[in-house]
């Protein structure tokens, strides 16, 4: 049965082709053992079935990527001509914001008095966030916030 069970962790692929990540199904299978631990000591269960068909899954996920501050700079060095473009790139690096959420921002997400940014919907999915700004920031959230007037402007005349 747990044999049976893991084959289907395995197996298992989304609407997309995507499976579920080997941390997770490390998490999951942790998570069964423990149950049938429990169930070993509390309730006589003789043997613990995940003992028997193993481990399945891995403890850490695969390191990601990230910019250090040197290699940021360098990067906005490119972008110093695209204005919109830095300016995006200044959000997501600072606030550790995603892709979506900087996309789906308004200008009412942008509080300049309280020097935050309300993260309270995504381009994918809905979430409910405020992040605060570091003040190195604060300058990239005027500009945005500006440049959110300036199109605004644009639209209307």
């Amino acid at each position: 049965m747990k044999l049976r069970w893991q084959n289907e962790l395995l197996t298992y692929k989304d609407k997309k082709g995507k499976g579920y990540s080997p941390t997770y199904l490390k998490t999951v299978n942790c998570q069964l053992t423990a149950i049938f631990n429990y169930a070993m000591r509390y309730y006589n269960l003789q043997d613990n079935p995940c003992r028997k068909a193993g481990a399945i899954g891995k403890s850490k996920g695969e390191p990601k990527d990230f910019w250090m501050q040197e290699e940021f700079n360098a990067f906005l060095e490119t972008v110093s001509d695209k204005p919109e473009t830095r300016m995006a790139f200044l959000l997501l690096y600072w606030t550790g914001m995603r892709i979506g959420e900087l996309l789906a921002l308004t200008y009412n997400d942008i509080n300049l008095e309280e020097k935050t940014i309300s993260i309270n919907k995504s381009y994918q999915r809905l979430k409910g966030k405020t992040f605060s700004v570091y003040q190195i920031a604060y300058g990239t959230l005027y500009g945005y916030r500006n440049c959110a007037v300036w199109c605004k402007a644009d639209t209307t005349s």
